[in-house]
């Protein structure tokens, strides 16, 4: 998949807003797709399922594997380091952080405790569990194969896949998805309709950063597209 060259020079001044995070989130989790196969590219950004073919052939659902406690961490850290925030708001989101065990060591980066793999492993199989509950309501639309895509930015260093299939068909003995996607970063690892790892996508660590910056533009500019139809 071509990334124009733009996007691997592209800086953003300011964080965004939870709800257009999630929309970036979709927007990348598509164009990984698409750099795993090119079948991928009937997908659209829409909703109920996140990414589907107009075709109804394929739904996917996107969503973060980050905790309560990891989004209201990250939730905070944005609030902090946003300049257009006043003050006592920044000052309270800093307090906030300080609270959790979590210090800015330098402008813009924070220092928090690592977790085990029980713990990401976890939050996996939270994340898994909500999205199931959606599947019947996909499938009475019309949808003829469903996916899931479990957004990680913050993958584990050593990560144990065979423990992480266990897991999935100990807790999920039904069949449900009909294929799994679980990006470790730049790692797209994929997992079949009987839970099984079925093979890993290594996505060039330079092209993932530039696709992350490609979806956060689509998603910007469809925004400012939206506000000026509004008006």
């Amino acid at each position: 998949m071509q990334i124009e060259e733009k996007y691997y020079k592209m800086v953003f001044d300011k964080p965004l807003t939870k709800r257009l995070w999630d929309k970036m989130e979709e927007q990348w989790a598509r164009l990984m797709l698409i750099s795993y196969d090119e079948k991928y590219k009937c997908l659209e950004c829409l909703d109920k399922p996140d990414l589907q073919s107009i075709d109804k052939s394929l739904g996917i659902e996107v969503t973060n594997i980050k905790s309560e406690s990891e989004g209201y961490i990250d939730g905070n850290f944005a609030t902090y380091i946003n300049p257009t925030i006043k003050d006592t708001k920044r000052t309270n989101a800093l307090q906030s952080l300080n609270r959790c065990g979590i210090h800015i060591k330098f402008p813009g980066t924070m220092i928090k405790h690592g977790m085990s793999d029980d713990e990401r492993i976890q939050n996996v199989i939270n994340a898994y569990k909500q999205k199931i509950e959606k599947l019947s309501n996909y499938k009475k639309a019309g949808f003829e194969k469903l996916g899931l895509f479990l957004f990680n930015e913050n993958p584990p260093i050593n990560p144990n896949y065979g423990k992480l299939e266990s897991k999935l068909k100990e807790k999920f003995k039904e069949h449900d998805f009909d294929i799994i996607f679980l990006n470790a970063a730049n790692r797209l690892i994929i997992f079949n309709e009987k839970k099984e790892f079925i093979g890993e996508f290594i996505i060039n660590k330079t092209d993932y950063v530039a696709m992350g910056c490609k979806a956060r533009d689509i998603v910007e500019h469809l925004e400012i597209t939206k506000k000026n139809i509004a008006s």
